[in-house]
């Protein structure tokens, strides 16, 4: 339920964000917005299940802003040409990696 609130606020506070902006700004950050949008959505459609894992669900709390760091880490690895199923997977397990070496069960 927190990490639902966290990704409403978080998706919130980006729409306000775009909408500050011009149509041609839009326009141009056209497919940036349609990821965000999507992981928004795949971040939505999982939330019960990462909510399981307290670990995870700590540390995506922890997180400023989830949406962007996740589009930053993804645009980063130049990943977004994928389907974004693969590409959170990818990042989700970034994440448990970096909670297994705290714990040392790598």
């Amino acid at each position: 339920m927190r990490l639902e609130k966290k990704l409403e606020e978080d998706y919130e506070r980006m729409k306000q964000g775009y909408l500050l902006r011009g149509p041609e700004e839009i326009f141009r950050l056209s497919s940036e917005i349609s990821w965000k949008v999507q992981i928004y959505q795949y971040c939505k459609r999982y939330a019960g299940a990462i909510e399981q894992i307290p670990e995870l669900e700590e540390k995506l709390l922890s997180l400023d802003n989830l949406l962007e760091d996740v589009y930053g880490y993804l645009d980063g690895l130049k990943m977004l040409e994928q389907s974004i199923e693969w590409d959170m997977l990818i990042w989700l397990d970034s994440q448990m990696s970096t909670i297994r070496d705290t714990y040392g069960l790598t």
